[in-house]
């Protein structure tokens, strides 16, 4: 990314302007457009509530584009939930486990997407939790863990206490080749 745009990006965000902000832990410094969609929103649902969803669509419609071409795919495969927790909720239950099945999480891994895979192993589900020495989690670790029953590969794109980003790519070749989901928190 260029300097320049980078300092646009920076500038649509009126905190970044005392200095660097690096603590994004669940709630982050608010973006000029991101204020003004909500102040343009906020009336709609003040003031016309059943009318609503029909204003809203278009807005909503465009996210979805937008999210799919982030992660190369449809815009009818974009679903919006109520938050993380609620949609790697919404993974971990709508599966079809089975007793010796097992997934993959890390042991260290945010919150709400740990929780959700760890209550699993009432079902008889394997929790194999993987440390992430200095803070990194390879891809060769989570190879290590994984068989013919493997079902899934949960993670955090960037882990929340480190910072270290997760080779995705590198995750979505050994689970494609083990016939496992990766599902991964992109938040």
């Amino acid at each position: 990314m260029a300097d320049h745009d980078l300092d646009e990006l920076r500038n649509d965000i009126p905190y970044l302007i005392k200095g660097i902000y690096v603590d994004n832990a669940s709630v982050s410094p608010l973006s000029t457009r991101v204020r003004l969609a909500s102040e343009h929103y906020n009336p709609i649902i003040a003031e016309q509530l059943r009318d609503a969803k029909e204003v809203a669509k278009p807005y909503f419609d465009k996210g979805r584009e937008l999210a799919a071409k982030l992660v190369g795919t449809s815009s009818r495969n974009i679903a919006y939930v109520q938050n993380t927790s609620h949609g790697l909720s919404l993974v971990a239950l709508g599966l079809d486990w089975q007793p010796g099945d097992n997934l993959v999480v890390c042991a260290q891994e945010f919150p709400s997407n740990y929780l959700c895979w760890t209550q699993l192993a009432s079902k008889g589900v394997e929790v194999r939790q993987i440390s992430s020495p200095n803070g990194r989690l390879e891809p060769d670790q989570v190879r290590e863990v994984m068989d013919s029953r493997t079902r899934v590969v949960a993670v955090s794109h960037v882990q929340f206490y480190s910072g270290f980003r997760v080779d995705l790519s590198a995750l979505a070749d050994i689970c494609s080749i083990c016939g496992a989901l990766l599902v991964v928190d992109g938040t």
